[in-house]
């Protein structure tokens, strides 16, 4: 008999795709997110970890609001057009 027992894992039924393919794409904007806010005061690591724990879209308007670290208020300071 094919059918599946009630209390049988999904997997045996070759359903386990669909979860892996979320937490990837879940990962995968989790590094956009650190490679954007590579340049702030709290870097690639923390916005990653930021990312990972509050969700991307979250970290998005994080960056938005932040500021971005004294090298490059640094160099947006010596570098004015004149």
């Amino acid at each position: 008999s094919s059918r599946r027992h009630p209390s049988a894992p999904l997997s045996f039924q070759g359903r386990t795709r669909m979860p892996l393919v979320l937490v990837m794409l879940y990962l995968l904007a989790c590094l956009v997110c650190a490679v954007m806010g590579r340049n702030t005061t709290i870097g690639f690591i923390g916005h990653f970890l930021l990312a990972l724990f509050l969700t991307p879209p979250v970290n998005f308007v994080i960056q938005a609001v932040g500021r971005p670290s004294a090298r490059e208020r640094e160099k947006m300071l010596t570098t004015r057009p004149r």
